[in-house]
């Protein structure tokens, strides 16, 4: 049987599940645990992260490793990309 692409005869069954899949941020997004998403919901308002680890009732260490964890699973660099992207990935309303 003559293969009809890299899925071989499955090709085209192949390209339609492709298509369905969410786009790559969106897969990114959905990684997030609940208590990243409580830590990015506090982002767009600036709140130092000392601010925030008081408003969450957690130690300060533990909110920036979730910053980091977020802005790794987000592909930020800043908090303004990282809040940039959570709007774009519907995260933030």
């Amino acid at each position: 049987m003559e293969r009809a692409g890299s899925y071989g005869p499955q090709e085209t069954l192949a390209q339609r599940l492709l298509v369905l899949r969410p786009p790559t941020d969106a897969r990114r997004a959905q990684a997030l645990t609940p208590r990243e998403r409580e830590v990015l919901t506090l982002l767009p308002s600036h709140l130092s992260q000392e601010q925030m680890a008081a408003e969450l009732h957690l130690s300060v260490n533990t909110v920036k490793t979730h910053v980091r964890i977020i802005y790794s699973k987000l592909g930020a660099g800043s908090r303004h990309d990282a809040v940039a992207a959570a709007y774009k990935s519907g995260y933030l309303p």
